[in-house]
């Protein structure tokens, strides 16, 4: 045997509803939908906004609704579908996020890279520029000749001179055996 759910006379479609109808309906339903949103969700106060929303969405259609109730429970139950889809969504995302932060290496400012960047602002902007794409970028000489509308001896020139002027400047203040890997890690 089945069991059958009597309407209230708010839940009945009225052939000319008034604002009083939707109010009752309203007042009615609402705690409920609250209530089932609250249980499906787990969070009273997300409850309480979608409880709301599909109230509103009801009532937008009030005039066309032959069952204003089941309108509204599907309404509530879709918006709480929705609502955790997007927070799954959000979790994944910000892991992806954290994962990648994670997975990023900074190297930390040493001293020696600090002065390395110092000697590297005083070269020529032609020579930093050239030693920037080619060692900071790691791009071959004929990408680097492209990008900067060169020929690869030009860049190679630029790059030789650059590197001449760091290693002379560098060589004051760290030891010669350690200007090379200094150089490379630019």
């Amino acid at each position: 045997m089945r069991l059958q759910h009597r309407p209230t006379e708010s839940h009945r479609h009225v052939s000319s509803p008034t604002p009083a109808d939707l109010s009752a309906f309203c007042r009615e339903t609402h705690p409920r939908l609250v209530a089932a949103l609250g249980l499906y969700l787990g969070d009273p106060s997300v409850a309480e906004e979608l409880a709301q929303e599909a109230l509103v969405r009801t009532a937008v259609r009030w005039g066309r609704l032959d069952r204003p109730a089941g309108f509204a429970y599907r309404t509530a139950m879709n918006l709480a579908r929705s609502h955790l889809r997007r927070r799954r969504a959000e979790r994944r995302a910000l892991d992806r996020l954290a994962h990648e932060r994670d997975s990023v290496h900074h190297d930390p400012d040493t001293p020696t890279r600090l002065a390395v960047r110092e000697q590297l602002r005083q070269l020529p902007p032609n020579q930093r520029g050239a030693l920037a794409l080619r060692y900071g970028a790691q791009l071959t000489v004929e990408e680097t000749a492209e990008h900067l509308g060169l020929t690869p001896d030009a860049v190679r020139s630029r790059c030789k001179r650059g590197l001449a002027q760091l290693r002379l400047t560098l060589d004051t203040s760290t030891s010669a055996s350690s200007t090379p890997q200094v150089v490379r890690d630019v």
